[in-house]
């Protein structure tokens, strides 16, 4: 805001009376992190830019005026463009970061780089903003941010936010390599139903003595963990699963996973899973 307010200040000639310029937060941009979260308080802003305390707009700006969720970053393009073309002016400058306006002019803007377009050249770009404003930031890495759904759910595990190729490396030697492969892997299904389903079951009316020939799931399970109750088995290593090993249990361990319940509440597989459903429904062209 600062460097936005300075440049205009500097179009102007200097000009300390002139009123047509509006300042605004609309074009807040989104940073490396969750959210933007870095700006110059009003307050602080009016009292070093003494000039600008009578410009439009100020009053109405949040003393800090730079918070926004970031995933909303796409929308609020678009509600900008929606603002730009409801103005009476024939011609607009519009002083911000080049970041907030490459989702417009399709292209990062350097320092003091100008663009010159017609606001209806921006219509296709409002359209896009709107229908892309799905995302999932908060979930897969920057350089996977861009892709559809059904790519993604291909893509290395690694993709996933906070999961490293370390991480990557060790569960495809076990199992799952790919999303899909991890949303799909039966061990992590099987922590899942027993975590969904352990709540429900009642304390004090389990007859052991008929295990085998009722309600079980030993096919799952090694001999030693058969007959154990769901709200047991929430705190089993994961070598309590045929198939699995007390090796294997050091190796979920170095990943963060020391228990069944801990596998079926993994936000990776919980990711996984939820990606690769909607996956399921995604339209490849947009199309209804």
């Amino acid at each position: 805001m600062t460097r936005a307010l300075q440049t205009a200040f500097l179009i102007n000639g200097k000009s300390q009376s002139d009123s047509r310029w509006l300042v605004s937060g609309m074009c807040a941009e989104r940073l490396s992190g969750a959210t933007c979260d870095e700006g110059t308080p009003k307050s602080e802003l009016v009292q070093r830019l003494t000039w600008m305390h009578h410009w439009p707009g100020v009053e109405e700006l949040d003393e800090e005026w730079w918070k926004a969720d970031r995933p909303e970053e796409e929308l609020r393009v678009a509600d900008f463009l929606d603002f730009l073309q409801s103005r009476p002016e024939q011609k607009i400058i519009v002083v911000s970061h080049g970041a907030f306006l490459e989702s417009i002019v399709g292209y990062h803007m350097n320092n003091a780089q100008h663009h010159l377009m017609s606001i209806t050249d921006s219509e296709g770009a409002k359209q896009k903003l709107r229908t892309s404003s799905f995302n999932l930031n908060f979930a897969v890495d920057s350089e996977y941010e861009a892709l559809p759904l059904k790519t993604l759910a291909k893509e290395p595990l690694n993709c996933l936010k906070g999961f490293s190729r370390r991480k990557a490396a060790l569960l495809a030697a076990i199992g799952p390599k790919t999303v899909c492969d991890l949303a799909s892997w039966k061990y992590a299904r099987w922590a899942e139903s027993i975590c969904t389903l352990a709540p429900a079951e009642q304390d004090g009316l389990r007859d052991l003595s008929h295990v085998k020939h009722g309600m079980n799931i030993n096919h799952a399970l090694i001999k030693d963990w058969e007959g154990y109750s769901m709200s047991d088995l929430l705190g089993a290593p994961l070598s309590a699963f045929e198939g699995l090993t007390e090796p294997n249990d050091v190796v979920f361990k170095s990943i963060g996973i020391g228990s069944i319940k801990e596998l079926g509440t993994w936000k990776f597989y919980s990711w996984s899973r939820a990606i690769c459903a909607l996956a399921e429904v995604e339209s490849a062209d947009g199309s209804s």
